[in-house]
């Protein structure tokens, strides 16, 4: 089990500091060069505070959690915020929601690409029949359905995330234009 410190960063989301394990082993090489060098530590908690006070911006708060107890999705890590009871750590459903439209925004590149293709031979086609002969229905058909998927790509990222309850429901709200 390792220690982890976390603290507040100034982009509001919880910042963690992983603390090397053979900082806890009294006979390791890490600890026996930090003795060499005056650093004596009697205890755990004077080599958490030893490593908050060397890695944590001054007068910020922090806490100590085992590893164990972080969150083990990382989807949405910019999210992860301390919990108001001080007990660990927890996934914002605020801070997720604008992750979430970037994940959408990124979704949508590769789509957006293969639908330009479409479009681009469906204008192609038609514009062919219009120089010789009238488009037929087939053609006006395709070329109509792929303007509508080209704004419905554009339109992804305005999908309404404001009835989302909970961090599962976030990750499966993408709209339909992006789903396999």
């Amino acid at each position: 089990m390792s220690k982890v410190i976390c603290y507040t960063n100034e982009k509001g989301f919880a910042t963690l500091v992983h603390i090397a394990p053979e900082m806890f082993d009294a006979d390791s090489p890490t600890r026996k060069e930090l003795e060499a060098m005056g650093y004596i530590f009697e205890n755990d908690e004077q080599i958490i505070a030893w490593v908050a006070l060397k890695d944590i911006p001054p007068n910020t708060e922090y806490l100590v959690v085992d590893s164990e107890k972080l969150p083990t999705d990382k989807q949405y890590r910019n999210a992860w915020v301390i919990k108001d009871d001080k007990s660990g750590i927890d996934v914002s459903l605020d801070k997720a929601k604008p992750l979430q439209l970037d994940r959408i925004r990124n979704m949508r590149i590769n789509v957006f690409d293969a639908a330009d293709i479409e479009f681009n031979k469906a204008v192609e086609k038609v514009l062919n029949k219009l120089m010789g002969n009238n488009p037929d229905d087939a053609d006006m058909i395709a070329l109509k359905a792929v303007m509508q998927k080209r704004q419905d790509l554009r339109d992804a990222p305005a999908i309404d995330l404001s009835d989302v309850q909970t961090i599962d429901e976030l990750k499966t709200k993408v709209p339909d234009v992006l789903k396999p």
